[in-house]
């Protein structure tokens, strides 16, 4: 059984692969700033890591996961950054090997059973969004309970890998704003900007998730598309001016 006092949770935002070049965007990791929030709202006790804004090189996370020894890790995965992402997980398994290592995004839900082939080190991917089965998984991890039961798991059973219940879509409206505190050092510093904007820092909101439309070459196949409300998505914008 995990140690039921460590609720310490590190989702990595993963350094730009452009990183040496003249960057024309720095954007913050609104995906890992939702999950942020609903973990905290549960006892959990995260941190975000935005190696891409701090310009932290793959070594320095794995130090900064040897040091805090957390439950678990969490990255968000986009095909284009699969090697990298590979290369993180492996170190972070080194520096802390009792940590949970957990994959999601796109990469996942289009090809899970293929990512949890690729990626050993990996021990659980989540289909989907990941606000309510990200609490579920660790809470079930946290108290040493079996985790098929967890929507979107996708996890091994005797060397196999094995995909779990459908996700759940939560309604927008029980989903938390995203923890922007947790990188208030990134808004601050100014380390937020597009070349096309002026002013720094810049920040980005959601007004909807999914998407209505049913294009051959995208993974989105499963549409669920809702939107916010517009004075939901106005209050949001009035709370990043302020």
């Amino acid at each position: 059984m995990s140690d039921s006092k460590n609720r310490k949770v590190i989702l990595i935002n993963p350094r730009a692969t452009y990183y040496n070049e003249i960057a024309q965007k720095c954007y913050p990791p609104m995906h890992l700033l939702y999950l942020a929030a609903a973990l905290r709202d549960n006892g959990f006790d995260p941190q975000v890591l935005d190696a891409n804004a701090a310009r932290m090189t793959d070594r320095e996370i794995a130090d900064q996961v040897r040091e805090v020894k957390p439950l678990a890790v969490g990255l968000s995965l986009y095909s284009d950054i699969l090697r990298q992402v590979r290369d993180i997980t492996q170190m972070v398994r080194r520096a802390s090997p009792h940590t949970k290592i957990v994959l999601g995004g796109p990469h996942v839900t289009s090809v899970p059973e293929q990512t949890m082939e690729q990626f050993s080190d990996v021990d659980f991917s989540l289909i989907g969004e990941a606000e309510q089965s990200l609490v579920t998984l660790l809470e079930a991890v946290l108290a040493g309970n079996p985790v098929s039961h967890v929507p979107g798991i996708v996890h091994r059973e005797n060397s196999q890998v094995v995909i779990g219940p459908e996700p759940v879509f939560p309604e927008l409206s029980d989903v938390p704003r995203p923890a922007r505190d947790l990188v208030e050092w990134a808004y601050q510093a100014k380390q937020y900007y597009s070349i096309m904007v002026r002013q720094k820092p810049v920040d980005t909101l959601f007004t909807s998730r999914g998407c209505p439309f049913r294009c051959g070459f995208c993974y989105n196949f499963r549409q669920k598309y809702r939107y916010r409300t517009p004075q939901d998505v106005v209050d949001e914008l009035a709370g990043i001016r302020d």
